[in-house]
């Protein structure tokens, strides 16, 4: 059997952060070295742990910012990956999102899909769905780093070229 993945997560929803943590852990594939609340509190960890790859939200409140104190939330997840990038270019992330918005994407790809990758949660085998659905962030997870994985989900690139199907942000 390979080494366990080392990752760390990050959602500001505790029971999404949390939930996550334990069906990866559980699955005996993956050590979980943090599971944080906001991209600031991602950067820290990333730069302690120094894991082999990032499950990360897309949008997460400013930790202690006005933003934060009125509940509005902040594309801070692309934020973060491409400052973890920048420093850990070996480092996989991987952004879950809710929209299937070809601008989120490419803010994500814009200096190039090396490493990254964009999944939709509740998509079909992106682990969004049922008891085994972790799987599909397996996958992902451990190609990510090695390049063996496409960065774009195929929902996110119908809404690219047919944008009146896609989910917008509210």
């Amino acid at each position: 059997m390979d080494e366990p993945l080392r990752i760390v997560i990050a959602d500001d929803n505790y029971l999404v952060r949390e939930g996550t943590r334990r069906l990866l852990e559980d699955s005996g594939q993956v050590m979980v070295l943090a599971a944080v609340g906001s991209a600031p509190e991602l950067l820290d960890a990333v730069r302690r742990a120094r894991p082999d790859a990032v499950l990360t939200d897309i949008r997460m409140p400013r930790a202690g910012s006005a933003a934060a104190r009125a509940g509005e939330p902040a594309m801070e997840g692309i934020d973060a990956a491409h400052a973890i990038k920048a420093d850990n270019p070996d480092i996989g992330v991987v952004i879950l999102s809710q929209y299937a918005d070809e601008s989120y994407a490419f803010e994500l790809f814009r200096n190039g899909s090396a490493g990254l990758a964009y999944l939709l949660k509740g998509s079909k085998g992106t682990g969004g769905q049922g008891e085994q659905g972790y799987t599909g962030y397996l996958a992902v997870l451990r190609g990510l780093p090695r390049g063996y994985w496409s960065p774009v989900r195929t929902d996110v690139m119908r809404c690219v070229l047919k944008p009146s199907q896609c989910i917008r942000p509210t």
